[in-house]
């Protein structure tokens, strides 16, 4: 027996990304700028100590007061920067970095003491105006600190160590700084795909594509498309890094072409271009299409039928296996409704002409 003689297909292309965030997909918090104050990275080093004007240090990246690069108690290395305070000039000592940087998030040094003097550091996002900072605890052994700014990252930073004197204070100690890392969040390769969700309808004899765009930033290489299996298949398997990258992305079509009725699913996976893991995308299409003889088994006849519909998301045209949703006259389709009224909320079908430029509507829902 014939139920109806045209074919019509729902599909939902449900997207997927394993191993990458939305958010911060291809970002990664990493070092972005360090140094030891090595005579290797520009920083001579000298025995005076008690210079009361700056004194631009390591290829004018860094000026000192009241200090200098010494190979005098170092901690690592050859070098470490020292600073010392004079009762004789009364200049507070600092350093003070002169190279702003981007996405600054942190920033982690080794430090120690001649006496009982102590660190403070601060930042800067304006070269002028600094930040209350922290201070550290010193002792006279090197030890490992951490100076935590913002987990998004600040642009145009730069920073001040800045010596706090002891009390009782030993004139001419020391605070000597080393290994100095500042943190940022750099952007690696990465892909954005839009839209998410998508669905279409169409007859069996005219499939349709259904395009999703791609954006790409920072690649590599080329991005290559693969694992797709029928009723899934798409005509591109090589994105260029060119293309992906283009302001308007590119848009890759992905054909939903099944023979039979049901559910279908399917995957697409995206990979190379620098990318440090593939991304999967997950398919999803459900087919209604014509019974036949197959779909009944006389031996386990049906006694009641019930739906409650619960699964409904508002406005999305009707589709569930076992289900067939034909509009007979006019363009609609029976829908799936979400109604919440005074705390209760109602899930349904519903059919309507309402604003239709049809001049006959007609839709059936067959189980």
């Amino acid at each position: 027996m014939k139920i109806f003689t045209q074919t019509f297909k729902i599909f939902t292309l449900a997207i997927a990304l394993f191993g990458m965030s939305a958010g911060v997909m291809g970002q990664a918090e990493k070092v972005i700028y360090q140094t030891g104050f090595e005579a290797s990275e520009g920083f001579v080093a000298g025995t005076t100590y008690n210079n009361t004007t700056e004194k631009n240090i390591g290829n004018d990246t860094w000026t000192v007061l009241s200090g200098t690069p010494s190979t005098n108690s170092f901690i690592n290395g050859s070098n470490s920067l020292q600073m010392r305070y004079y009762n004789s000039t009364g200049v507070i000592p600092y350093l003070k970095s002169l190279k702003p940087l981007n996405k600054v998030t942190k920033i982690t040094f080794s430090a120690k003491t001649s006496s009982n003097n102590n660190l403070i550091v601060k930042h800067s996002t304006d070269l002028t105006n600094y930040s209350s900072g922290q201070t550290f605890i010193l002792t006279k052994d090197a030890q490992p600190f951490e100076y935590i700014i913002n987990t998004d990252g600040l642009d145009n930073l730069t920073l001040i160590f800045e010596y706090i004197k002891g009390e009782p204070h030993t004139d001419k100690s020391s605070v000597i700084i080393d290994d100095v890392k500042i943190y940022g969040i750099v952007t690696g390769p990465s892909i954005i795909i839009d839209p998410i969700t998508q669905s279409f309808k169409s007859s069996t004899d005219n499939n349709q594509l259904l395009p999703f765009n791609l954006k790409g930033s920072n690649l590599s290489s080329d991005l290559t498309i693969s694992g797709l299996t029928a009723p899934f298949s798409s005509t591109v398997t090589t994105i260029t890094k060119e293309q992906a990258m283009a302001t308007e992305g590119f848009d890759i079509p992905v054909t939903f072409a099944p023979t039979t009725r049901g559910t279908h699913t399917g995957s697409l996976i995206i990979s190379g271009g620098g990318l440090t893991e593939s991304v999967t995308i997950n398919l999803s299409g459900f087919a209604d299409g014509e019974l036949t003889a197959s779909d009944f088994d006389a031996t386990n006849p049906v006694t009641t039928l019930s739906a409650d519909f619960e699964s409904a998301v508002n406005n999305q045209i009707f589709a569930a296996a076992g289900w067939n949703n034909i509009n007979v006259k006019g363009d609609r389709f029976w829908q799936e409704r979400v109604f919440t009224s005074s705390g209760t909320t109602d899930k349904y079908l519903q059919a309507t002409a309402y604003s239709s430029t049809n001049a006959n509507s007609a839709s059936l829902s067959i189980i």
